[in-house]
Formats: structure tokens, sequence, C-alpha cells
């Protein structure tokens, strides 16, 4: 629990709108300015203490920034090599359904489906799949993964999703 938490924390962190980077440069820099220009003894130096502790802040941030993205892309790589050689067919989708990429088999089976959305793939064999793709995805988020057998007029088929982050489902 405490590292969702955590995680939760820092995706926050890390999602926080530029504008509020700004916010903060500008604020040292009007206080740094103010510092140098019109205060004297402690304050001057008070002044400049947060002045200088607000650009550690905003450092901080485009650091931990810097890092998560770096981290976001080593572990969507990990995944897209994990699926490329499965015998199942393989998406890794945006949360909104965008399939970013589709596995050998997946192309095999359903064609080729980059940029397209997992309901819209599903559509020839689901006849509503959107729903039933919202139902896994809401078991994944909290669960970490989830399955479903779904018996359709040209058989069943086995869906399984499995969390991957802020970067989407696989």
């Amino acid at each position: 629990m405490q590292r969702s938490t955590n995680m939760r924390i820092l995706n926050r962190l890390v999602a926080a709108p530029s504008q509020r980077l700004s916010v903060l440069l500008v604020l040292a820099a009007v206080l740094a300015m103010c510092a140098a220009f019109t205060l004297e003894g402690q304050m001057q130096r008070a002044a400049f203490a947060v002045s200088l502790s607000l650009l550690c802040v905003c450092g901080l941030v485009v650091f931990v920034r810097f890092v998560h993205g770096v981290l976001r892309a080593q572990g969507r790589k990990s995944v897209t090599q994990f699926v490329t050689n499965d015998s199942a067919p393989s998406f890794i989708a945006l949360p909104d359904g965008q399939i970013t990429f589709s596995n050998a088999s997946a192309v095999a089976v359903f064609g080729h489906s980059q940029g397209a959305t997992l309901g819209s793939v599903l559509a020839d064999r689901l006849g509503n799949a959107e729903p039933v793709l919202f139902r896994l995805q809401s078991r994944a988020l909290l669960r970490g993964a989830a399955r479903e057998e779904i018996v359709t007029h040209s058989g069943s088929l086995m869906l399984a999703v499995h969390s991957i982050g802020a970067d989407g489902f696989a």
C-alpha cells in the first residue's frame, strides 16, 4: 500500500503542469532581485536562502521528470520486447485504447492495427467490445491484471489485460 501511495505522489509530481514550475522560477527570481536590490541584513540573507531553495526544488522536479521519462521508456521497451515473439496475439495500448504496438501474431490474426483502437480491432469478433475492454481495464487497474473468456458466435475468445502503469495496458 505504501509503494502505491508513493507511486501516486511521484506520478502527480511528474505530471504537474510546467506552469507550476514556471511560477516557482519566477518567484525565485523575484525574491533574488528583492534581496539584491531592496533588502538588507538578515532579511536579505533569508530572501536569498528562500530563492535558492526554490531553485533547488525546481532543479529536483526537472531531474525527477527526466529520470521518470527514462524509466518509462525503458519499461515500454521491456514490455514490447517481452511480447514481440509471443505466439498469442498481443497489443500494447494507451489508456484510451489506441494501439501503440502489436506483435507479429496480432498482425497475422487482426491485420495491421497501428494507431487503431482495440475496440475497432475486436469489433468483428465482439459485437460491442468497448464495455468488455473497459471492464477488464478497470479490474487491471485495481489488481494489476484481469482476464475474461468470452463466448462468441465463432467460438470462445480469451482476453487478458495487464496494467503497465501510466503507459496503458498490454
